[in-house]
C-alpha cells in the first residue's frame, strides 16, 4: 500500500495499515509535525512534536521522502523525485 502525503490524515492510514499489509509513506518532508502539540512545545521549549518519519512504523511500514510526479495505474507503479536528486526520477511498484 502506498500513502502518499504525511499530513494527519496520511499518518493515522498508514498506523491503521501497518501490520495489516506492507505500507510506504511517500513525503517531502524529512519530519512529521505534530499539529495538536507542537503549542506546548513553544511554550516548553522542546521539540516533542517533531518526528522522524521512520518512527511512525511498527512493523511493515516505511518512509520515503520525496515528491510524487507521476502515477501509471495501468502498470501499477508511481513516480518519484528525491530532493537530493534533483529532477531524476525512481520507480515503485
Amino acid at each position: 500500500m502506498i500513502v502518499v502525503g504525511g499530513g494527519v490524515a496520511g499518518v493515522a492510514a498508514c498506523k491503521e495499515l501497518d501490520g495489516l499489509c506492507n505500507v510506504v509513506l511517500l513525503e517531502k518532508r524529512e519530519s512529521y509535525v505534530n499539529p495538536y502539540s507542537i503549542h506546548r512545545d513553544m511554550v516548553e521549549g522542546s521539540y516533542n512534536s517533531i518526528i522522524d518519519y521512520d518512527y511512525l512504523f511498527y512493523t511493515h511500514g516505511i518512509a520515503l521522502q520525496g515528491e510524487l510526479t507521476e502515477i501509471n495505474t495501468q502498470n501499477n507503479v508511481i513516480t518519484f523525485k528525491t530532493a537530493d536528486e534533483g529532477d531524476s526520477n525512481k520507480n515503485l511498484k
